[in-house]
């Protein structure tokens, strides 16, 4: 599995969408280096995924540009 990060033009044009890019590429390099593997060690971290190895429950978005 790849993380992804879907950005829009406008994400561009404000210092605060440039900080939620860069929030979001972060989370896309944790991934990639190792984040779900680290967190099947820990019982507090498998507590919250589903058999997938997931995190499960309802699943939020937002938009700084609403």
């Amino acid at each position: 599995m790849k993380a992804a990060v879907i950005i829009s033009e406008s994400a561009f044009e404000t210092v605060e969408g440039q900080s939620a890019i860069f929030h979001e590429f972060v989370h896309c390099f944790q991934w990639d280096e190792g984040e779900r593997e680290l967190k099947q060690t820990l019982t507090i971290a498998r507590e919250g995924m589903g058999e997938t190895g997931l995190y499960v429950g309802t699943q939020s978005s937002f938009s700084l540009w609403e």
